[in-house]
């Protein structure tokens, strides 16, 4: 088969490409789906599953409704945003291209804000395709879409636990447009630039003049009453070590989470160096309003908290959740420079923003 289409994955873990049969199967957590192009399903050629959990794609897609963020990023990254025709909540959308697209009425909102779809106005946007992030139960309006000729598939790229691993599903998507080689490409990149950064920070802790320090991490915020703690080999554990930091509090379970009370994350990390990703609050202000006990904790009193809401709209779209899933090698960057800025002394923040 072709090599841009059939290449397995290098860090992705959730979707694989099965080439042995006449025409290839793109397989998720979420299902097997059968990728026929025209010149394909003209011919005859397809090998007609019987088996009803393999679903048909037809390649390749030319309009689609979208319910993930990361997916819109790779169409705009893929040279294909024209093929976005909805979107869960188009207001949320962080591009400055897209969100003139918006307003031109070229995007419509499928969503109905509580991750349900609007299926009428779905149907009414002649989509070939619905792709969603496989968060919600969306199997009867799956089954209707069917009904009406229209694909769907669900991404699994946010559970992928590599920050590379969750990149490398733009490769999902530039095979669904008839793209692959040109996703295969735009991936290297990322993949070459992350590595580089990787071993910036490798290089430097192996240098015993640099007398290195690891600075502690505490990640996420208190919410509803408990903090949820990463686990060693979550997403943000991987990034937090490669950009030479360590979790300040870690879950008991490498690939689990643990959710603890604020005093017992202040018992094991109120000294840590740093602060990530505080959730909802914009200033140390409000965030000592809303729960004075964080006003003890180290990085709130230092100033080292740091938010990735550098990007951001007035309407709500946030960018770190948009491109920052496609671009791990900008967020590495963002969090060396927090962590060891004299390794990137030319950089400056991107995503991240410092709180105070």
């Amino acid at each position: 088969g072709d090599s841009a289409i059939c290449a397995p994955p290098s860090w992705a873990k959730l979707f694989s490409i099965d080439c042995s049969g006449q025409v290839p199967i793109l397989q998720t957590p979420y299902g097997s789906y059968q990728l026929e192009t025209e010149s394909e399903s003209e011919s005859g050629s397809s090998q007609n599953q019987t088996s009803r959990n393999v679903k048909t794609l037809h390649l390749p897609l030319r309009n689609m409704a979208i319910m993930s963020s990361t997916v819109i990023h790779h169409l705009e990254m893929l040279d294909a945003a024209e093929a976005i025709r909805g979107f869960d909540r188009p207001e949320h959308i962080f591009s400055p291209a897209l969100q003139e697209r918006v307003q031109s009425g070229e995007i419509s909102a499928i969503g109905q804000g509580d991750g349900t779809v609007n299926l009428e106005l779905l149907l009414s946007l002649n989509a070939d395709a619905f792709i969603s992030a496989g968060i919600n139960d969306l199997d009867n309006t799956n089954q209707i879409l069917q009904k009406a000729g229209i694909d769907s598939i669900s991404y699994a790229d946010w559970q992928e636990s590599h920050p590379l691993g969750r990149a490398e599903w733009i490769i999902v998507s530039g095979i669904l447009l008839g793209k692959a080689a040109e996703a295969r490409q735009i991936f290297a990149e990322i993949e070459e630039n992350y590595q580089m950064l990787q071993n910036t920070v490798r290089d430097y802790f192996e240098d015993e003049t640099n007398s290195a320090y690891r600075p502690r991490v505490l990640i996420n915020a208190p919410y509803g009453g408990s903090w949820g703690i990463p686990g060693g080999n979550s997403y943000a554990a991987r990034f937090i070590q490669d950009a030479g930091g360590e979790l300040a509090i870690q879950a008991s379970e490498a690939d689990g989470s643990d959710f603890l009370a604020l005093e017992d994350v202040y018992r094991q990390a109120a000294d840590a160096d740093v602060w990530i990703n505080p959730g909802r609050w914009e200033n140390l202000t409000a965030l000592q309003r809303d729960e004075p006990r964080l006003g003890r904790f180290r990085p709130v009193v230092e100033k080292t908290v740091y938010n990735y809401t550098g990007r951001t709209t007035e309407q709500g779209g946030m960018d770190y959740f948009e491109s920052g899933t496609v671009r791990p090698d900008l967020v590495l960057k963002d969090l060396i420079f927090i962590f060891h800025p004299q390794l990137l002394p030319e950089h400056t923040l991107f995503y991240y923003k410092r709180i105070d």
